[in-house]
C-alpha cells in the first residue's frame, strides 16, 4: 500500500493482523464526540487503547463527528486535551468550531475535516487548510472527475473515503420518531430502517440513535481500482469506514486492500453485500 490506509479498531482483531495487512494508522473513537462509528470507548479505556497501539508502534486517530451545542463545547475541550497527552496523531471533525478550540491545546495540525458531504471544490478545501489544519477529507458525493481536478488544485493533505458505507445525510432531529408519529404507526426508534428515493435506484439504511438521524448506503463504497490514478494525482490518505461491518468483513477488507482481492472473493464470505462507486462515473441527481 503507497497511499496511507486507516482502519478502524476493534478490540477482537489482533495487531498482528493489522501488521500484517500493513495498517498502521487505526481509527480509536471514544463516546460522546465520535458519532456515526460502530464501536466508541468510554474515556478510560479510550485512553488504555491509545496508549498499548502507542506501545506497539501505531499511529492512531481519532472521529470528532458530532455537533457541538454550546453547552457541549466544555466537553470538547476536555478531550482535547486529552487527546494533546495521548499524542493523538489525527483528529478527523466535523463542527468548524474544532478549528478554533484545538489550537489552545496545539492540536491544530493534526485536525482533518471530515464533513460527510460538504467538501466539494477546490477554493472550500483551499480555504479550510490555509487556516493550518493538517488536512481535509474530499466529499463522497462527486465524480471522480471533480476529485481529481482538486487534487491537481489545492495544495495540502487530501483525504478520501475508500471502503464502507457512505454516510450521506445527518440531522440532529428525530427524524423517524417524528415520521412513524406523523403516520400514526408504532416505532422503534433504535431499530434500522430502510429509504428508497424515488429518483435514486438504490436503498439507504436510516438509523436515528441519542445525536439525532443518520442515512447511510445499503451498499458498501470501494475504490481500490481508481487508487493508483488518484495516488498519481496526489492523494495521501484513505479511511475504511466500519459502520454496520463486522469484525470479519473489517478483516476481509484489510485483506483486499492488503493483497488486492475481489468483490467475487469477499461475496463467497458475504453474498448479501452488494457495491457502489459512489458518485464517481454518475453524478448525484441533485445535479442531474
Amino acid at each position: 500500500m503507497s497511499v496511507r490506509w486507516i482502519a478502524p479498531y476493534r478490540k477482537n482483531l489482533s495487531s498482528d493482523l493489522y501488521r500484517t495487512y500493513g495498517f498502521t494508522h487505526l481509527m480509536v473513537n471514544a463516546d460522546f464526540v465520535s458519532t456515526r462509528v460502530e464501536e466508541s470507548y468510554p474515556t478510560e479505556e479510550f485512553e488504555t487503547i491509545v496508549l498499548k497501539l502507542h506501545e506497539e508502534g501505531f499511529s492512531v486517530c481519532t472521529m470528532v463527528n458530532r455537533m457541538f451545542t454550546q453547552e457541549e463545547l466544555p466537553v470538547l475541550d476536555v478531550f482535547f486535551e486529552r487527546c494533546r497527552k495521548l499524542d493523538v496523531g489525527a483528529i478527523y471533525f466535523s463542527d468548524p468550531c474544532c478549528i478554533l478550540m484545538a489550537g489552545s491545546y496545539g492540536l491544530t495540525g493534526k485536525l482533518v475535516f471530515n464533513q460527510d458531504t460538504i467538501l466539494t471544490n477546490s477554493k472550500d478545501i483551499q480555504a479550510y487548510l490555509d487556516t493550518g489544519i493538517g488536512g481535509c477529507t474530499i466529499s463522497r458525493e462527486i465524480t471522480l472527475e471533480e476529485v481529481l481536478y482538486i487534487l491537481d488544485h489545492v495544495k495540502g493533505n487530501l483525504e478520501l473515503m475508500g471502503f464502507g458505507h457512505m454516510n450521506l445525510s445527518y440531522s440532529k432531529r428525530p427524524l423517524v420518531q417524528n415520521y412513524f408519529a406523523y403516520i400514526q404507526s408504532d416505532c422503534d426508534p433504535s431499530a434500522y430502517y430502510e429509504l428508497e428515493e424515488e429518483s435514486r435506484k438504490e436503498r439507504f439504511v436510516v438509523e436515528q440513535n441519542d445525536q439525532g438521524t443518520h442515512i447511510f448506503t445499503k451498499d458498501l463504497l470501494e475504490i481500490t481500482d481508481e487508487l493508483p490514478l488518484l495516488q498519481e494525482h496526489g492523494l495521501q490518505g484513505v479511511r475504511i469506514e466500519d459502520k454496520y461491518l463486522s469484525d470479519a468483513q473489517v478483516a476481509e477488507a484489510m485483506k483486499w486492500i492488503a493483497s488486492g482481492g475481489s468483490i467475487g472473493a469477499w461475496k463467497e464470505r458475504f453474498p448479501e453485500d452488494s457495491f457502489t462507486k459512489g458518485y464517481f462515473y454518475e453524478k448525484t441527481n441533485i445535479t442531474k
